[in-house]
């Protein structure tokens, strides 16, 4: 994959957001699915770091996209509500195709998704914020190299 070229010809550390999500998929999850434009879904960006990882992709059906699609429109709009209801049935329908979490590989999804958090829960699907995962790694990365600094007293 392009991520493991780039880091063959270059001496800077490189995270990539999807190696980031995976680390945050539970243990015991073998199938996690992936929400995300049409576009990030093609390239394969997230189902490739599961696959090496060992854990099966779940490609949402054209039904499940459609309603990731209607999620995005609606938080560009600025409709949170709306965005909600347009994602909550893809929620659904991945978690009864035996989604063990899911990867909101988009900026919009978990705008939308926060007020789906106990519906989720109560269906057993974690919900993975690919934007917060890879803040999380970053932070991490640089604590184990000690390029943080003290908080000021």
């Amino acid at each position: 994959h392009w991520i493991s070229e780039m880091r063959a010809h270059s001496a800077a550390p490189m995270l990539h957001i999807a190696e980031a999500c995976v680390a945050e998929v539970p243990a015991d999850a073998r199938q996690v699915a992936v929400l995300a434009t049409g576009g990030t879904m093609m390239s394969g960006f997230y189902q490739h770091s599961l696959r090496e990882r060992g854990i099966t992709p779940i490609e949402p059906n054209q039904a499940v996209q459609q309603h990731v699609s209607d999620c995005i429109r609606e938080v560009k709009a600025g409709n949170i509500p709306a965005s909600a209801e347009a994602l909550s049935p893809a929620i659904r329908m991945l978690a009864e195709q035996g989604a063990q979490a899911v990867i909101m590989g988009c900026t919009e999804i978990p705008l939308a998704a926060r007020p789906l958090s106990s519906f989720a829960a109560r269906l057993g699907v974690p919900l993975i914020d690919s934007t917060l995962a890879l803040a999380r790694a970053t932070v991490a990365f640089a604590h184990d190299r000690g390029w943080l600094l003290a908080p000021a007293a």
